[in-house]
């Protein structure tokens, strides 16, 4: 076992504020990549399968293998700097203030950081970057000589894959994950929280909220007032909280957008 503290931090809601599919797609419009009607039709599709809550992975994989199809024959290069692009348009000013102070208070400890999301491994890549993170893990697609061939190469970044992807990581980087952080809104992460020692719930949807209340996780709900009591202190706080318990619309588009985030 790895001595090593990480910190993996989940995409939309929990580092950013709402989801990043919103801000792609609003990008994408704007290049004329997408039309309206496109959009409006792909979005149903996805808000039916997040509000049936399936974890069913060979639904979850379908999905995804369908918008993968938008990036069919695109150049990886132009498809990356058109994310930069709308990154810093849409959403660098749209990361919550309250859970960078975390980030900034892992690195300062020396604890790798992560940013580990369903989207695309180019945006989850570029949110590392821009935020001088250890490295990210995202959903990855299928390049072949730089163009994106419209397939995704393994599973999606959703669900137990994540928890799956972190412990492969964990040995590959000698990382501790009984000594080492997860940050999540979604019960759908509830493996990766599972997985480590210090497990922290960000705006969590209500069944989230329910699970880390009964299991006394940390809560810190940054969307507003709605929880009568708010979790405060920084890393310590969440440190004390964890030693006394027992330890998208979605984000598929982006997994496909370029890969085109609600990072679940």
């Amino acid at each position: 076992m790895g001595t090593q503290v990480a910190a993996f931090f989940d995409l939309d809601n929990t580092l950013l504020r709402g989801s990043s599919i919103y801000y792609i797609a609003r990008g994408l419009l704007a290049r004329r990549l997408l039309t309206p009607a496109q959009l409006r039709a792909f979005l149903v599709r996805q808000f039916r399968w997040v509000t049936s809550n399936s974890e069913n992975l060979n639904d979850v994989a379908s999905i995804f293998s369908d918008v993968q199809g938008m990036l069919a024959g695109q150049s990886v290069a132009e498809i990356t700097q058109m994310g930069r692009e709308i990154y810093e348009e849409r959403m660098a000013d749209k990361l919550w203030p309250e859970t960078l102070v975390f980030v900034r208070e892992h690195q300062e400890q020396g604890h790798d950081v992560y940013v580990v999301t369903a989207a695309g491994q180019e945006i989850a890549d570029l949110i590392a970057e821009e935020l001088d993170l250890t490295g990210a893990l995202g959903t990855r697609s299928e390049i072949l000589d730089g163009v994106y061939t419209g397939s995704m190469a393994g599973d999606p970044m959703h669900g137990p894959a994540k928890a799956a992807a972190i412990s492969r990581l964990a040995e590959e980087r000698g990382i501790s994950l009984p000594d080492s952080f997860a940050y999540s809104d979604s019960f759908n992460d509830v493996p990766m929280l599972e997985l480590v020692g210090n497990p922290v719930v960000v705006n969590p949807d209500d069944e989230l909220l329910a699970l880390a209340q009964e299991r006394g996780w940390p809560i810190h709900e940054f969307r507003g007032r709605r929880l009568a009591a708010r979790a405060t202190g920084g890393i310590a706080a969440v440190t004390r909280v964890a030693a006394r318990s027992a330890t998208a619309t979605a984000s598929t588009l982006a997994a496909g957008a370029w890969t085109i985030g609600r990072g679940r």
